[in-house]
């Protein structure tokens, strides 16, 4: 052993801390992998009466995508519904698609906001909006850039009914144009379902709630009976607003992943996702506080390279050996798991730990635009901090 001086300590004690969490927290991610049900394996009995179904779609410039994903709800096979259709205040053709596609199709209803009500985010409004035109029993808020394949919204309806739930949300698969992208969603991806606790979803007693923007199902009576969209007018993660206001109300939610049935392109390239995610990560993360950006931003790295350093400081203290190739191998098993269940990359899962540096930085960036504006401009409109804080819901 040779001579360490006293900071070299300090790290060395750290590199040890964080790589008990990191086994901690790959562990608990490979677990919620194999613990959180796939859609496409889901056995269903289908009912008597399929009950009417209204899809609500905001759409604010949404004129390359929107044409698309119409085409796949109108394909598929579900008896009774009925499409909503929002242009909220779109500047490029989306407006004309809509109004086009309504013509064509009688299932189609065409909505067009024109100016925001004070005191609402804008896709929220148009959530709201969509729902006071819905006349179905069960209601499917999506977006305007998913693709569904045959027989989903008949599986879904189907399952929600035969588990009883007044929820279901799911997962979509993502298409991607890069690894730096891939890498980016899937380290947020594993982020996201371990902040949420998504593994006990449903369970008997658990507190966990989540939404998914792509797919959520709600049953019409039970939304009727909560605060409704009016509680989450200022709220930008709307989509898991949803299901906190389910989980708020006893409500009971069936979450499951999605390789097939539902899909999309989130992001084209990383640096849209940067500012696609610049409204979210302050506030979910970081509760729109400076004074919890840095030390989390600072825990992140040295979270990531904790497995890295162990080993390095390995060949001084061999004691360190041991638990920095456990830090390894969770990484290794959670990949491994992600990749068979979910059929995502392997490497793309097993460099993990850039991708958190990315997501930090995502997130240190997103508080300073925050900070600087003033608030958060999303689909061109500024909201501003004060009035988002006051509204926010999900923390």
């Amino acid at each position: 052993m040779v001579n360490i001086n006293f900071i070299e300590w300090i790290f060395i004690i750290l590199s040890g801390i964080f790589c008990f969490l990191w086994i901690n927290f790959m562990l608990k991610s490979a677990y919620a992998i194999t613990a959180i049900k796939l859609f496409e394996t889901q056995r269903f009995i289908e009912p008597k009466i399929w009950p009417a179904l209204s899809i609500i779609i905001p759409a604010c410039n949404e004129g390359i995508t929107i044409k698309q994903s119409l085409s796949t709800i109108l394909a598929q096979d579900y008896p009774d519904m009925e499409i909503i259709l929002i242009n909220d205040r779109s500047t490029d053709n989306t407006g004309v698609i809509i109004h086009e596609m309504a013509l064509i199709d009688p299932r189609i209803k065409a909505v067009d906001i024109t100016n925001l009500p004070d005191g609402w985010l804008g896709k929220v409004n148009a959530l709201s909006v969509g729902t006071k035109a819905a006349s179905g029993k069960w209601l499917l808020f999506t977006d305007a850039d998913v693709n569904f394949e045959n027989g989903v919204l008949k599986k879904a309806i189907a399952i929600a009914i035969n588990e009883n739930c007044q929820h279901l949300t799911l997962s979509p698969h993502i298409k991607f144009n890069s690894f730096i992208l891939e890498l980016a969603v899937q380290t947020f991806g594993i982020l996201l379902v371990s902040a949420m606790k998504a593994e006990t979803i449903g369970r008997p007693k658990s507190k966990a709630f989540i939404g998914i923007g792509a797919f959520n199902l709600i049953e019409k009576t039970f939304f009727d009976t909560t605060e409704g969209f009016e509680w989450l007018r200022m709220e930008v993660c709307d989509d898991l607003g949803l299901g906190l206001l389910v989980q708020r109300h006893n409500g009971k939610t069936f979450f499951a992943f999605s390789n097939n049935d539902i899909n999309l392109t989130w992001y084209d390239t990383l640096w849209e996702m940067v500012k696609g995610l610049e409204k979210n990560l302050f506030a979910v993360s970081l509760r729109y506080s400076l004074l919890r950006l840095i030390p989390i931003v600072v825990l992140f790295w040295m979270f990531s390279i904790a497995p890295i350093a162990g080993l390095i400081y390995s060949s001084n203290l061999p004691y360190l050996l041991p638990i920095a190739l456990g830090a390894i191998f969770s990484l290794f098993l959670t990949s491994y798991l992600s990749k068979i269940k979910l059929k995502t990359h392997f490497s793309t899962s097993f460099f993990a730990p850039i991708g958190f540096i990315i997501i930090s930085l995502m997130m240190l960036r997103s508080g300073i635009m925050c900070k600087i504006r003033g608030g958060i401009i999303w689909r061109g409109t500024l909201y501003e901090i004060d009035k988002l804080k006051a509204g926010q819901r999900v923390k």
